[in-house]
């Protein structure tokens, strides 16, 4: 069955990985802006969607019953989140992308780091941390 800790906090991983975009981009400032193209619109409305699917898939996976095959659902529960999010510092690194909007700067945390970049890796940490325990207790 797993770490109980272990799978609450692949959980939150989940349920980041399912809410966060809607609250960060489902907006006139991002996918509903001005400054969106049609086609980008539907490209980072379609983004929202398969990340509330990816983080159902996680939940689904996590607290699924029988526990049989737990190694594979877990593993695959985990990964979702820590690709979804981890994957925007690759994208970061890419020229011609910025974690800023055209119109505004992100906050940054500590003057220095993008408060969104913050958020998406403390959600693939919690995630990887919760995978750990999960591994660990086993």
């Amino acid at each position: 069955m797993g770490n109980i800790v272990g799978r609450i906090l692949t959980s939150i991983g989940a349920l980041g990985t399912s809410v966060v975009p809607y609250l960060a981009d489902w907006n006139k400032q991002h996918n509903f802006g001005p400054g969106f193209s049609a086609h980008a619109r539907l490209h980072a409305t379609e983004s929202v969607f398969t990340s509330t699917g990816m983080g159902l898939i996680a939940l689904w996976l996590i607290w699924k019953r029988p526990q049989q095959d737990w190694a594979t659902r877990r593993n695959v529960a985990a990964l979702i989140p820590i690709l979804h999010w981890g994957t925007y510092n690759l994208a970061a690194l890419v020229p011609t992308t910025s974690v800023d909007d055209d119109e505004r700067k992100v906050p940054r945390l500590f003057g220095v780091l993008p408060v969104n970049l913050v958020a998406q890796n403390l959600i693939a940490l919690v995630t990887a941390i919760g995978y750990w325990l999960d591994v660990r207790g086993r």
